[in-house]
């Protein structure tokens, strides 16, 4: 190994004498697998014959100690309240130094640049008490597609299929080892999306129905963690089952015979949980055209994105139980993006009712749909 370039995985010492003695051996710490930094460190202090160095201040220690204490378990302390309490004055270094210690019952968040807010509670989170899995992360390229969501989110599924929780939570992963990421995120090829830029992927993920997906990946010292949460009144069993009947529902492709970006924008309406659309209004389609719906913008154009959904709307409202319809909409002082309007078309009796109910309203009498439907009943019968 040439001085000045080690090889991955290695790390040279500095060597003041070396340009004047080659003869003098050169000081290698190999960081073996398995091996952590700390381990490191101590393996570098012992070959240079000095005491390891500590990544823990002696002030960070002491308001360790003193935030754990029995009296302010469960207690909320600002960095102001900590500043007065401790000199000289904690600074924002010590957010990072106090998350060294690995106590799952400690929250610390960020309040702007300087400050912070330090909480200890009397026990850690549900979601950092449980036992993760810890599977291999399969692997994601950095310039992620729509395909690779649903593998990401078929590779979920399957953990929830293969494993019985106990508790409302299932506990995907806690990361806090440098073993721990090497293991659930193998070095691979440039190109390949890393471990903490997962969250970008997880924020875009079609979700699973019947649950509700937490984690944490950032760059800080951890823990990270992902995990999926059971939705009110409902079992992992239930939601298995959801799983396995999407698996077997045919594409609306193969059900209605739609082109495949009909396909792919009725899939993503379906999958918005739509009866609960505000105005019967869509999210944002242009905010979700790569991930959300597959559309390849660059292939057919921003100036035809209009014109291509009122195209794909057609299509869905001739040829399924659902009325589409492609509306531009301003929210506050942005300009128009395209959302669809989306909704069940009415059926015969609905429809029956309405135009009922219309023509008394034009004669000035008002009967609501119940008496209405009684009536048209009573003909039926006749």
């Amino acid at each position: 190994m040439s001085p000045g370039h080690p090889s991955k995985g290695d790390i040279s010492l500095p060597r003041s004498h070396e340009k004047k003695d080659e003869s003098i051996p050169k000081r290698i710490v190999s960081l073996k697998p398995g091996a952590e930094w700390s381990d490191v460190r101590a393996e570098a202090a012992a070959m240079l014959d000095i005491s390891p160095a500590s990544l823990l201040t002696p002030q960070a220690e002491g308001i360790y100690q003193w935030l754990t204490k029995k009296p302010n378990i469960g207690k909320s302390w600002s960095s102001q309240d900590l500043s007065k309490r401790f000199k000289p004055d904690p600074s924002k270094e010590l957010f990072w130094r106090l998350r060294l210690l690995r106590d799952h019952r400690m929250t610390i968040q960020g309040e702007g640049y300087w400050n912070f807010r330090v909480f200890v509670s009397e026990s850690p989170a549900p979601e950092l008490a449980l036992s993760p899995l810890n599977p291999v992360f399969p692997q994601i390229t950095k310039k992620f597609a729509k395909t690779d969501l649903e593998r990401l989110r078929d590779f979920f599924e399957n953990l929830i299929l293969d494993h019985e929780a106990e508790q409302s939570i299932l506990l995907i992963a806690r990361i806090e080892e440098r073993c721990e990421v090497l293991s659930c995120f193998p070095q691979s090829a440039e190109g390949v999306l890393e471990s903490w830029h997962y969250y970008r992927a997880l924020s875009a993920m079609p979700r699973i129905k019947g649950t509700s997906l937490f984690y944490h990946f950032g760059h800080d010292l951890g823990p990270w963690y992902l995990g999926f949460s059971l939705a009110s009144e409902l079992t992992w069993k239930q939601v298995k089952q959801s799983i396995k009947l999407r698996r077997l529902e045919k594409s609306p492709s193969e059900k209605y015979g739609l082109t495949k970006n009909a396909s792919d924008l009725l899939s993503w309406l379906l999958g918005k949980d739509y009866e609960k659309f505000d105005l019967h209004l869509s999210p944002d389609v242009e905010d979700n055209l790569k991930l959300g719906i597959g559309v390849d913008v660059e292939k057919i154009g921003k100036k035809n994105l209009r014109q291509l959904f009122d195209l794909l709307c057609q299509e869905i409202t001739e040829k399924t139980e659902f009325e589409a319809r492609a509306v531009p909409w301003a929210e506050r002082f942005y300009d128009p993006t395209i959302h669809i309007f989306f909704r069940k078309k009415l059926g015969l009796e609905e429809e029956a009712l309405r135009a009922v109910q219309s023509f008394l309203w034009e004669r000035g009498i008002e009967r609501k749909k119940d008496r209405i439907r009684d009536v048209l009943s009573r003909l039926a019968e006749d």
